[in-house]
This record gives structure tokens, sequence and C-alpha cells, in this order.
């Protein structure tokens, strides 16, 4: 082999090196053009659009809230759910985010963010303050507790309620309450994005609602993340005609042995003209808007409740 040719080899194999290098580097950026041309398998963001992801776990919560550079996730379904979690959030560009929300310790909202916090860069992890005696019920917490304190992020506890700025995205954080039932411990997380809200209920019940709506925090919204999958133990027809929701969305396993979502529960969202989304039937749930319109998109083809 000629001089000549054995430095045109090493030129090539020295680039190659460093557009590897530079993919590597700035993987999240590659990836999230990837999206945007729409050659991933997730939905192909446009940048200039807020979205969140209703993503489907099964019977679990989780959701994604994407805006440009800035990424939030609140809770992560189940641990069985956590890589594909992980692997659905580099999809969308990002390799760190900015806020890991653990609304309370049941696994099936907790579960999964044991592995997303174990392989993901966050800056904030925000949990509610739980009494220690309802901790028997918590399956996964210590796991799930090891790995944020192995983990780089400031960890946020939330007594009070608080609120949280990234870009646009504007978050209040609003504690439930301190009682025997786990449920009502839920962090509650009212989005507004330019013109448009979010209420994410995690699993608060009635007496959480109660509270909520006698404390006189704005809790109207255009987007229900409805509390404990659409349990008959929550949305009551008080805290439905307070939030006046659009859209209301309901995560949750088909045919799961909870009976979830009530019948009447829907009933009423429906009877207040809200639109239902369901997980166990759509997959996954995107809402995506410009800050004045909502378009939601659903990865399955409907068919009829």
């Amino acid at each position: 082999m000629s001089k000549r040719a054995v430095k045109i080899i090493l030129a090539v194999t020295m680039l190659f090196v460093i557009l590897c290098s530079c993919i590597l580097e700035h993987y999240g950026e590659f990836e999230r053009l990837m999206n945007y041309a729409g050659l991933t398998d997730v939905y192909a963001e446009d940048r200039f659009k807020f979205y969140v992801h209703f993503y489907d776990v099964g019977q679990g919560d989780c959701s994604i809230i994407s805006y440009d550079k800035h990424c939030v996730v609140i809770d992560g379904g189940e641990k069985i759910n956590g890589k594909e979690l992980y692997r659905y959030i580099r999809k969308l560009g990002y390799k760190k985010v900015d806020c890991i929300i653990a609304t309370h310790p049941h696994s099936d909202h907790i579960g999964g963010l044991i592995y997303l916090v174990n392989h993901i860069e966050a800056d904030f992890i925000v949990i509610p303050v739980i009494p220690d005696s309802l901790m028997s019920d918590a399956d996964y917490y210590d796991e799930f507790t090891i790995a944020v304190q192995n983990s780089s992020a400031q960890v946020i506890y939330i007594s009070e309620v608080q609120d949280l700025q990234y870009g646009g995205i504007n978050l209040t954080l609003i504690p439930g309450i301190l009682t025997d039932n786990m449920n009502n411990c839920s962090l509650v997380t009212k989005l507004n994005f330019q013109n448009i809200s979010v209420l994410f209920c995690a699993d608060i019940e009635t007496e959480c609602e109660n509270y909520l709506i006698q404390s006189g925090i704005d809790l109207s919204a255009d987007v229900i993340k409805v509390p404990h999958h659409g349990s008959d133990s929550s949305s009551s027809d008080a805290f439905i005609n307070t939030v006046k929701p659009k859209y209301a969305i309901i995560s949750d396993l088909l045919n799961n042995s909870y009976g979830h979502p009530d019948k009447a529960v829907m009933k009423r969202y429906k009877d207040i003209g809200a639109e239902i989304y369901r997980t166990d039937i759509y997959g996954n749930v995107i809402l995506e808007s410009d800050g004045d319109e909502i378009n939601m998109i659903v990865e399955r083809n409907f068919h009829e409740q």
C-alpha cells in the first residue's frame, strides 16, 4: 500500500472519530434534530411549540412537559417502565431534564423514576413531605431515595405552595394534606404556559379535593390529569366544576383489576363538556400548543368507549 493511500485512510479515520465524538457530545441536540425531522419513533415536535406527553405506563402515572430546551417529568409509572421512559425522553432530544417531580411514594408513580434518576442528569428533584407512619405503604421508596442521594440534583421538599419557572413554563406546586391516606398527601401541580393551563392531580381523593377548593387556590385549568386514574374516590362534582376542564386525561391499564376509570366519574366529566382521553385506549396522549390553541394528538386510533 502506498504512503498516499495510508495517509488518506488515516485522515478518513480521524474524521470519522471526530464526527462520532461530536455526535456523542451533542447527542441530545442530534436526537432532537432527528425528532424534528420525523426520523424517530416518537411524535415529531415543533421546537417552537409547547408539549405535554401523557406517557402510557399502564396502571400508573407519568407526564413529560417539553418546550424548546426545557423538560420536566412528573412521575414515572412502575419500576418496569423506567428504562423505556428514559429512552423516550432521549428520543425527544433531552440528555438532561430541568426537574423531576415525584408526587408521592406509591410504586406506580415513583417506580420508573428510579431508573430515570440513575441515568439522566436533573437540575432539581421535587418530593412532597410525607408522614413517616405511611412509609410502610411505599414500595421502592428506599431505592428511590438512594438514587436521589447519588444524583447531582438539588432536592426540594414541598410542604407549602411553591412556584418554579423554566423558560416559559410556570409550575405551581401544591402539597396535599397530611393524613393517614397516602393518596391525599400527593403533590398537585398547576402548569401555566402563556394562555393555557394544565392541572396534574396525582392520586388525590375527595378529602384533598375539598381542601384545595377551600384553600382558594386557582384550580381552573384547560386540561386536567384526572385524579387517581379515574377512581370513584376522586373527581367529585364540586372539584370538576371548580376546575372546569375542556380536556380530561385518564392514565390507566385496559381492563385493570381496580375498575378504573369509574363510569360515573367519566359521566361527570362528559356532563361539563370535557373531552376524555384514556391512555389505555389511545396509548400516549400528547398535548400540543402554541400558547393559545390546544391540539390533542394520540398514539393509537380511537375506538368508541
